[in-house]
């Protein structure tokens, strides 16, 4: 059964390029939506990271000031600086993906930072995420 709106003379509805229309608009600001919510997401996993790190390099220099040396491991911290070791968010997986640089070396090098995992043997005196070579 066909409906007549009065006066019209022609069918109620939409047609097909109408709806194609409506459904483009509402794709795009759907789109536009995720794109901002993504960058908001990822903006606030860097800023955790930046607090994560900060955190480890207060721990490094109070453990230096106290040690008159500077920590062999990251784990060392955990002794009377640190609760635990904080996880690094901007990486896909928990754990201790640091890099970390000597007091002898350049922390401008990329060859300078190594994994937390295998320290320089003169110590650990800067901390920095793992994702800001990539």
């Amino acid at each position: 059964m066909v409906m007549q709106v009065p006066g019209l003379g022609r069918r109620a509805g939409f047609s097909l390029l109408e709806v194609l229309v409506v459904a483009t608009i509402l794709i795009s600001v759907v789109g536009a939506a995720f794109g901002v919510y993504d960058r908001s997401v990822e903006n606030a996993r860097f800023q955790q990271s930046r607090a994560a790190q900060k955190t480890l390099q207060l721990a490094i220099d109070q453990y230096r000031a106290r040690h008159n040396r500077y920590p062999t491991s990251l784990a060392i911290l955990t002794r009377k600086y640190l609760n635990r070791i904080p996880d690094d968010p901007t990486t896909s997986y928990p754990g201790n993906d640091w890099l970390v640089c000597g007091p002898n070396d350049n922390p401008q090098s990329i060859g300078a930072w190594r994994p937390a995992t295998s320290p320089p043997s003169d110590g650990i005196a800067a901390v920095r995420s793992s994702t800001e070579f990539k």
